[in-house]
């Protein structure tokens, strides 16, 4: 028996409303729901819907998706590079990994410079190195930046990365030195020393070693 939410976001993607109308409708429901109602579309229902939800909504839709394949099969590649890079580089890269050599290079080719360099590097990994489930979203400080400095990385880093609760802090060489708790950073005072409050034994593991 179809879900009543199912049924439900059918009857919105199949009413003479207008798209902004619909789009409205559909924001009243979790992503994973519409997620799941598009196995239940026809292609043409289904091309309706990405007319309706801009790559920024399909992103979050797909990452909730079982069968990322039949989604954006037949997508135009440059369509399908604006929804990964509107993804975490992790979730962009199970996508790219499913795909063959000739449509993985021709996506890659027309992501922006950022999201492409950040999809390559988990590439460049083995499957079965840390590197290759790891992410690209967090925020990154230096030990001897003052907790103003710090601060100021850390509003400007999280335009782009949401993955604000452990900040992890490296040395003059970019190297790994420690990580810091977020509340740690808001509540110190800002003539603290930002290695007063940070964690160096906090844990970590090389991105080539194996899982």
């Amino acid at each position: 028996m179809m879900e009543e939410f199912v049924e439900e976001i059918l009857k919105i993607l199949k009413s003479n409303k207008s798209n902004k109308q619909k789009k409205e409708e559909l924001q009243n429901y979790h992503e994973n729901d519409i997620a799941d109602v598009i196995p239940h579309l026809s292609d043409e229902e289904k091309t309706e819907l990405f007319k309706i939800l801009d790559e920024d909504d399909l992103s979050e839709v797909i990452s909730y998706a079982d069968d990322v394949d039949d989604i954006i099969e037949g997508l135009d590649d440059e369509f399908v590079a604006d929804i990964l890079e509107e993804m975490d580089s992790d979730d962009a890269v199970d996508i790219l990994e499913d795909m063959d050599n000739k449509d993985r290079a021709s996506v890659l080719a027309k992501m922006d410079d950022d999201a492409r360099e950040d999809a390559e590097m988990i590439l460049s990994y083995n499957e079965d190195q840390i590197g290759r489930i790891m992410t690209t979203n967090f925020i990154v400080i230096n030990k001897e930046d003052t907790i103003p400095v710090a601060m100021k990385k850390l509003v400007k880093q999280s335009g782009d990365n949401d993955n604000i609760s452990t900040i992890f802090v490296v040395d003059d060489e970019n190297k790994y030195f420690g990580a810091v708790d977020l509340k740690d950073l808001i509540k110190a005072r800002k003539n603290a020393i930002l290695t007063n409050i940070c964690m160096e034994n906090y844990p970590s593991v090389l991105a080539s070693a194996i899982v």
